[in-house]
């Protein structure tokens, strides 16, 4: 599932950051005016909207630089829309303190340089990309989530056979198939644990497909080792059984989806083999 999400996410993505953007540049900077406290410029701003609905404007934000220093920094209020399918000028007014003012000016003067201004500018557009991207990230993952799923259960662990390397179990698992279509199964892994320890662990290969709209029982064949049953010697009951845990992980193809891992787990008793399985 995270494999999937991720893909869903890079598709998203890669959709965003190829969608057409408003353009803006700064076409002008000039004198405003002056005050008791500070000297307002203005800074006309054209920016030309691709769409043909109007786009509000969440915040713009600028910043005045001169010989590499912050100058004025500040925020435009209720900067309105862009109208569209065309060019909306924006005027940001710029307020630069006396006391900064002044110093620049001094310094401009002395090293015979033009005073240089920068105006950083961070429309609706630009601010909002990133947040655009993590909520249709969060529509995905919210979608796979609700997708219907197939569902396990491990109904009977039962004695199989003997070899001679190995005693066989055979664990019966019933798999239901909301979908009307068969879906493939990919893998079915299996791991058997008796009094803590791993005494089983394996792949079943070439399950074939669960049937559509409907339940499907799957045969998975556990060979334990007749040395590792050996080693349980003391855990054995006297009715000649012990406790164990199955826990199986089944791996489905969904179409359009992907692979989908369902992990399930049954906890209960087996019998060992008897003198009578032996011979039998």
């Amino acid at each position: 599932m995270a494999g999937i999400l991720d893909k869903a996410k890079q598709y998203v993505s890669d959709k965003v950051a190829s969608m057409a953007k408003p353009e803006a540049s700064v076409t002008d900077v000039d004198l405003k005016g002056v005050s008791l406290s500070n000297v307002t410029y203005l800074a006309k701003v054209n920016v030309t909207n691709p769409y043909s609905a109007s786009i509000p404007i969440g915040e713009i934000r600028y910043v005045l630089k001169s010989c590499g220093s912050v100058i004025a920094e500040g925020r435009c209020p209720d900067p309105g829309s862009l109208k569209g399918n065309g060019d909306t000028m924006l005027d940001i007014e710029i307020k630069v303190p006396h006391s900064l003012e002044n110093i620049f000016f001094v310094h401009s003067r002395k090293t015979t340089q033009p005073l240089l201004s920068e105006i950083a500018l961070d429309n609706y557009c630009r601010k909002n990309m990133s947040g655009l991207l993590e909520e249709a990230e969060q529509f995905v993952s919210d979608a796979m989530a609700s997708i219907p799923k197939p569902k396990a259960t491990v109904t009977d662990v039962d004695f199989k056979g003997i070899g001679l390397d190995s005693v066989t179990y055979n664990a019966k698992v019933s798999v239901s198939n909301p979908y009307i279509a068969p879906i493939p199964i990919g893998e079915v892994h299996y791991i058997l644990k008796s009094a803590g320890r791993v005494i089983a662990t394996g792949t079943v290969p070439d399950q074939g497909s669960l049937k559509g709209s409907g339940d499907t029982l799957l045969n998975v064949e556990v060979k334990v080792p007749h040395t590792v049953l050996i080693s349980l010697v003391e855990d054995i009951a006297v009715d000649w059984d012990i406790d164990y845990e199955l826990q199986v992980n089944l791996v489905f193809d969904l179409p359009f989806i992907g692979d989908i891992s369902i992990p399930i787990t049954k906890t209960g008793v087996i019998k060992l083999p008897s003198l009578a399985n032996l011979f039998a």
